[in-house]
């Protein structure tokens, strides 16, 4: 399941990240439209950071092919090692027993 999830992304880079971005600026817009009658500080507060996020956004969007680059890249990389999963599996169950171990 992973590995397919890992193709879906390293195959649709640019729309993930273009997605993500717009995805953000939309969440917090309408959390400021939905917020601004009911909490105004807070409703102000999710409107400026809407504001940002489109700024953001849109100085970003010449550098998106670079960063869907890097993310292939990095997938790719993950792909052709898959023993760095069998790694990270077992420090998380290492990591795990050392945090059980403190807690009793």
């Amino acid at each position: 399941l992973s590995l397919l999830a890992l193709t879906f992304m390293s195959r649709n880079a640019i729309g993930l990240i273009k997605g993500s971005l717009w995805f953000s600026i939309i969440l917090c817009g309408l959390s400021a439209v939905v917020l601004l009658p009911l909490a105004p500080p807070a409703g102000i507060v999710y409107a400026v950071f809407t504001v940002c996020l489109i700024w953001y956004a849109r100085r970003v969007q010449n550098r998106i092919p670079y960063a869907a680059s890097n993310l292939k890249c990095g997938i790719t990389v993950l792909k052709t090692n898959l023993g760095l999963g069998l790694v990270s599996i077992g420090s998380m169950v290492g990591l795990l027993g050392y945090c059980m171990g403190w807690a009793w």
